[in-house]
Order: C-alpha cells, then structure tokens, then sequence
C-alpha cells in the first residue's frame, strides 16, 4: 500500500511532524474514549462522593507493579504470534474478521449497577474464559472493608460524555479534512 502523500508538501518538517503528532495525539484520545476508559484531567477537583476518598489522579499515573507489566507484556506477545499464525494459515480476512467481532462483542455491557458485567461473547471469542488471573481473587470487592455501591447514575453520565466527546472530535476530524 501506497502513503498517501502530504497534503501541504511546502511544509517544513518541523511543521509536518507536529501536524502528525497532533492527529496521533486525536487518534489516542477518540480510542480512549471509545473503549470507555475515562481518565481524570490532572487539574479536574476531585468528586469524593462519587470516586471515594482514595480514588485519584496520582494512583491512575502510577507506574504497574513489575509483574504486573511482565504479564501484560508476555499475554501481548502470544496474542501476536496467535495472531500472525493465523493470518498465515487463512489469509488477513480471518484476523480481521475477528477484530470486528471483538470489537462488536465488546461493546454490550450491562448498565453500571450493582452486577457487574460479564461479557461472556466476548471472552468466548477471545479464549479467555479459561484464564485465571490475579484479579479473579485477589482484590475482590466484596472482600473489602469500605465496599461502596457503584453508581449507575455516573456511570451512565460517563458514558454519554463519551459517546459526546467522541461525535464532536470525529467531526472535528471530518472537517479538518474537507
């Protein structure tokens, strides 16, 4: 496949490459939003009702305990050589294919609330049914001590700020575009 080529080529390259991080830095932001994970600004006041006294910005930007990254690292690595095993076998349509679905499966969730959400299609699509992580019994939050109810309503208001947010910088896009 070709690259397209650059649409103002009397740039400088100076100017190109801040152009390019700009629409990296945009991709990266419509991706977060879109895989529902919202991250709180640095100088957003912190909501003690709604994410509890211990909740913040500098336990987000922590850095991931050692074995934590080594797992994470290792799962990525398998799951690209599954991967690119596959797209030997059957051709690049199958693996993306199986993005689509993935991304499809992904998607429906439960409303926040008290029973938190399965996503037993996705996890059969991906073959992580089987697996047994830290997570599945260490951390559980019925085992704490300040168990506090999630809130649907916030959750629900996250979630339409998300969909908000994501409409307003494609067309941001769009029209950057044209």
């Amino acid at each position: 496949m070709k690259p397209k080529p650059h649409p103002f080529p009397f740039l400088l390259p100076k100017e190109r490459e801040s152009e390019a991080e700009e629409e990296r830095e945009l991709g990266r932001r419509v991706a977060t939003m879109a895989s529902g994970s919202v991250k709180k600004e640095i100088g957003e006041t912190h909501d003690v009702l709604r994410f509890g006294v211990n909740d913040s910005v500098r336990g987000e930007l922590s850095p991931l305990h050692p074995v934590q990254a080594t797992i994470q690292k290792e799962a990525k690595f398998w799951a690209d050589k599954r991967r690119f095993g596959a797209e030997a076998v059957y051709g690049s349509a199958f693996s993306i294919r199986k993005d689509l679905d993935a991304q499809i499966l992904s998607k429906f969730q439960r409303p926040p609330g008290a029973l938190p959400s399965s996503m037993l299609g996705y996890e059969a699509l991906t073959g992580s049914l089987d697996d047994f992580g830290f997570e599945d019994y260490l951390n559980l939050p019925q085992d704490s001590d300040s168990l506090r109810a999630p809130d649907m309503h916030h959750g629900m208001e996250l979630n339409a700020l998300c969909k908000y947010e994501i409409v307003v910088l494609v067309r941001m896009q769009l029209s950057k575009d044209m």
